[in-house]
């Protein structure tokens, strides 16, 4: 069965928003009719009037993950996920979502909750991203929880689709698909190494192998990979060496019985002395930040302070660190995570602000990311940076 990724509960609070706003305007009647039409030609559940809509959204969602030339390809295949996806719901459950979207398409309601006051297809971009981001940071929770709904049921409906990780082609005239053409998620290591990217996998070489550089460094995790970003840029010759293989995008198939063998330690059997905490390390290019959850904290001022005072680390305080810390988030794109936190999370969140204990966002270093909760499996997205 192929599957929105959305779960039921958020697929209820999708119905909720858009019963209580039809229901609020006076417009459950008016648009029972745009609910029960039948769907457009090619699509098992999308209707003539969702298609504007989503044909404007989808490219905006996707931007980031997708380059513009192959954006039309992904943006049709996405299309087709995703009524692909609605068609194996409950009847009840596709039906939450089409009340959604007939909060977004019928006139009375799109344009005060919108500001597209006109047709989609004539919208400005500017327009379409002033729209999500009122949604996005709205005082109101069923509109936050309607952009976080767009932003899961879209961008994901690319990724979900079987085959997707394989070779998906989207034929020129109809809404099926083939394998006719590549997939619209590049693979950027892929596509280095064709240009020319030098590397030596040590587990296949068939002589003995001299190579030269300035600086050698060992580990292309987070440290030993942003050194040798540094290192590179200042004009030396630098080696990374690595104990793992090299894994791309077209590898991370989200199962987690060969991304434990492949991409962690001791295939994901690694512990501390006692054995009574299991140690999550890579072992691929890339290290850890491979399979991480993209949480990005700046080192604790306190941390910092025992590092000196025990270790002698001399030069690594909070000042000296601070334009460091704000080169890489700029560089990596950290920022606190815009999805609203599920049930779980508003749960550990009241629990700290009635005990007066402080919490905040976590921030993570991505780009593009389409929340598919498999950050631990390599991110088939290239959302992690």
């Amino acid at each position: 069965m192929h599957d929105l990724a959305m779960n039921r509960r958020t697929l209820l609070k999708v119905g909720l928003l858009g019963s209580t706003i039809l229901a609020a305007g006076g417009l459950l009647g008016r648009c029972a009719g745009a609910t029960a039409a039948g769907p457009a030609s090619g699509f098992a559940v999308l209707r003539e009037s969702d298609l504007p809509m989503l044909h404007r959204l989808i490219p905006l969602l996707l931007e980031g993950s997708v380059p513009p030339a192959e954006m039309p390809q992904a943006a049709a295949v996405t299309l087709i996920s995703l009524d692909q996806g609605l068609h194996h719901l409950s009847p009840a459950l596709a039906a939450q979502v089409r009340q959604l979207f007939d909060v977004l398409t019928q006139h009375l309601t799109r344009g005060p909750l919108t500001g597209i006051w006109g047709d989609w297809r004539q919208a400005s971009d500017d327009e379409l991203r002033a729209f999500l981001n009122r949604w996005q940071n709205s005082s109101l929770a069923l509109l936050r929880q309607g952009h976080a709904s767009l932003l899961q049921m879209i961008p994901h409906g690319l990724v979900r689709l079987p085959g997707f990780l394989g070779a998906l082609r989207l034929p020129r005239a109809t809404g099926r698909l083939t394998k006719e053409a590549a997939v619209p998620v590049p693979d950027l290591f892929a596509e280095g190494l064709a240009r020319g990217w030098t590397t030596h996998d040590g587990s296949r070489l068939p002589h003995d192998l001299t190579l030269e550089a300035d600086i050698a460094i060992v580990g292309s995790g987070a440290g030993g990979a942003t050194s040798a970003e540094i290192l590179s840029a200042a004009g030396f010759k630098v080696l990374l060496i690595e104990e793992g293989p090299l894994r791309t995008s077209r590898d991370f198939d989200m199962q987690e019985a060969r991304a434990y063998r492949s991409l962690y330690q001791e295939a994901i059997g690694r512990t501390s002395k006692d054995g009574a905490i299991t140690i999550l390390q890579g072992r691929a290019v890339g290290g850890t930040t491979l399979v991480n959850w993209t949480s990005s904290f700046r080192t604790p001022p306190q941390t910092l302070a025992h590092w000196a005072r025990e270790h002698g680390v001399r030069g690594l305080s909070a000042e000296a660190l601070q334009p460091w810390f704000e080169h890489m988030e700029q560089r990596l794109g950290v920022t606190p995570w815009a999805v609203p936190p599920n049930a779980n999370n508003q749960v550990l969140k009241r629990g700290c602000e009635r005990l007066d204990y402080h919490w905040a966002v976590i921030p993570r270093n991505v780009r593009g990311c389409w929340n598919l909760g498999y950050c631990g499996m390599g991110c088939p997205t290239n959302a992690k940076q």
